[in-house]
C-alpha cells in the first residue's frame, strides 16, 4: 500500500518507531496535493488537510506498508482516521495513493503547521510518548491505549523537562 504523509509521521523517527522498523529510501518519494494547505488543529501539535482553491501541500508518498504496519500506524492514531483514496502529483506524474483522514470533523486553528516547527518544539516529546504508547500494542486495544494517551504525555512531559535539567545541569558544571 502507498501512503501520502503530510505531517508528523513525514519525520522518519517518528515513523520508524510508530512502524517498530526502519524504512529504507527507496520507499520514500517527495509528492504535493494541489487544492489544500495544511494547517495546525486547534490545541494539538498535528495537522490536518483543509481545502483550498490555488495552495499545494508538500509530502512523501511511503511504498510497499503491509497490513502490519497499517495496524500500527492506526494504533498510533488512536483509531480516529480512516483511509481515503487521493490524488498526488510526484516526479512520475499524477498517482492514486491512499490518506489518512480523521473520521470526525477537526478545529482548524487557522495557523499553517511546519514539520520543521514541529520538530524543533514538539518532536522531542512525542517520540517520549510514541514510544510508550507503541509499547502497548498487541497488548491492548487502540481503544484502551487511545484512553491512557493523555497520562503517557503527560509522563512524556516530565521525562522531557527532567533530561532537559540533567542537560542544563552538566552545562552549567562544564
Amino acid at each position: 500500500m502507498r501512503l501520502f504523509l503530510f505531517g508528523t509521521l513525514m519525520d522518519r523517527d517518528l515513523l520508524g518507531l510508530v512502524l517498530g522498523r526502519g524504512l529504507d529510501d527507496s520507499t520514500w518519494r517527495p509528492a504535493m496535493k494541489r487544492g489544500v494547505r495544511r494547517n495546525c488543529v486547534r490545541g494539538e501539535g498535528y495537522p490536518i488537510l483543509v481545502p483550498c482553491a490555488g495552495e499545494a501541500v508538500d509530502g512523501m508518498v511511503v511504498d510497499g506498508l503491509a497490513g502490519t504496519d497499517l495496524q500500527r500506524v492506526l494504533f498510533f492514531t488512536e483509531e480516529e482516521y480512516r483511509l481515503e483514496p487521493i490524488d498526488v502529483d510526484t516526479d512520475e506524474g499524477s498517482e492514486g495513493v491512499n490518506v489518512f483522514v480523521p473520521k470526525g470533523r477537526r478545529a482548524d486553528s487557522g495557523e499553517p503547521w511546519s514539520l520543521r516547527t514541529w520538530q524543533i518544539l514538539e518532536k522531542p516529546m512525542v517520540l517520549l510518548a510514541a514510544e510508550e504508547h507503541m509499547s502497548l500494542f498487541g497488548r491492548m486495544s487502540a481503544r484502551e491505549a487511545a484512553a491512557r494517551w493523555g497520562d503517557v504525555k503527560e509522563q512524556a512531559f516530565r521525562q522531557y523537562l527532567g533530561q532537559m535539567a540533567s542537560a542544563a545541569r552538566r552545562m552549567a558544571a562544564e
